[in-house]
Order: C-alpha cells, then structure tokens, then sequence
C-alpha cells in the first residue's frame, strides 16, 4: 500500500529542501511554503542553477518557527543568518 515516508518544502527556488511533519495544500496544488522565496540578481532575473552552478554550493537552513534563515557555502564554516519577513499584502 501506498504512503508518504516523508514532506519536503523548499522554501527559497533552487536551494536545499527542508523536512516537515505536515503541510497544507494550497488551492494551486503547491505545498504552503514551498518556493515562497527567491534570489534574484541585479537585472531582477531568478538565480538557479540552470544559469549559475555556484548556485549548488549554498547550504540552505531554515526554521519554521523563528523564520531563521541560514546561508553558508559548502565547505566553508562561516554561516549568515538572518529573519524572512512575511509580505504584506
């Protein structure tokens, strides 16, 4: 029989994914809080590893809770974080 062994969101385009216990799905089919951010470059094009492979590089962690995010590059020890805002729409 089939089942769900596990959830993952991805909650900045093309970085690491994060594991969930739950998660709604929205009304588009997407999972809530999957993809609801991404970095973009100077001309205001999406960074992805299509366009960019460095893109690969960077070790994403993110909590839930605090809306901490983390940003190193592999194979380094220094780690940025900083808080996600919610959009105020």
């Amino acid at each position: 029989m089939p089942y769900v062994a596990s959830i993952h969101i991805y909650p900045v385009k093309s970085l690491d994914g994060i594991a969930v216990s739950q998660a709604a799905i929205l009304n588009s089919g997407a999972l809530e809080g999957d993809r609801s951010f991404a970095i973009c470059d100077e001309q205001g094009e999406f960074v992805n590893s299509k366009r960019n492979s460095g893109v690969n590089f960077i070790r994403f962690s993110f909590d839930i809770k605090t809306r901490i995010i983390g940003l190193k590059i592999q194979g380094t020890q220094e780690e940025f974080f900083f808080r996600s805002i919610e959009n105020a729409e």
